[in-house]
């Protein structure tokens, strides 16, 4: 058997998704655009679970609106 290990480094590309996450910022995105302020969120989760991959590809999905 053969283990493919994955390094406990964030994401910062769409093309690195290898876990996913792509839904969960589509799910993010929607929700912050249908939320009228004031409002916070809160991305939770357990060490090394994904938090920080998700906001930067949330952010890249903002920052490709803007290009």
């Amino acid at each position: 058997m053969r283990f493919r290990f994955v390094a406990d480094k964030p994401i910062a590309s769409s093309t690195h998704d290898g876990l996913g996450f792509d839904k969960i910022v589509r799910d993010v995105r929607t929700a912050l655009a249908e939320t009228e302020t004031p409002f916070v969120y809160g991305l939770l989760g357990p060490w090394g679970s994904g938090k920080t991959s998700i906001q930067r590809l949330l952010e890249n999905t903002y920052a490709a609106e803007l290009d």
